[in-house]
């Protein structure tokens, strides 16, 4: 094998690499997106369970039946800040998923949220609705 073969196999690879890392990223970027999504479901599905119970939402995570992490306001791996924000009668309520750790580098899709109507929605860095997330 000579040093031309060597840097010629050399070359190739990086281009490979150069191509396919920004795709990898994306892709587990993309993927994280789901445990917001299951976060949220999962403190709707508490909160219909609260509301059966006191005909009324709960309007902090501390007080539903949840996961210790999604309890403390943290998606199970920490890709998410968790929050719910009710109506002053407590009849309505939404859920929010922001994101957090490495997961603040996905500017397409910056915050979830979902509503007692099951209706959801994404913001994206900017703060414009962005459809695609879910």
């Amino acid at each position: 094998m000579t040093l031309i073969e060597l840097v010629m196999v050399l070359a190739i690879a990086a281009i490979l690499l150069g191509i396919t890392y920004p795709l990898y990223v994306e892709q587990t970027t993309r993927a994280r997106r789901a445990e917001a999504m299951a976060a949220l479901q999962q403190i709707a599905l508490a909160q219909e369970r609260y509301y059966a119970v006191h005909q009324q939402y709960a309007s902090e995570l501390g007080v539903l039946t949840l996961d210790t992490a999604v309890q403390t306001g943290l998606s199970p791996r920490g890709y998410y800040q968790l929050s719910i924000a009710t109506s002053d009668e407590q009849q309505t309520f939404i859920a929010n998923a922001t994101a957090a750790s490495v997961q603040t580098q996905d500017v397409a899709c910056q915050q979830f949220w979902l509503n007692q109507l099951g209706q959801r929605g994404a913001i994206d860095q900017a703060g414009v609705a962005n459809l695609s997330c879910w």
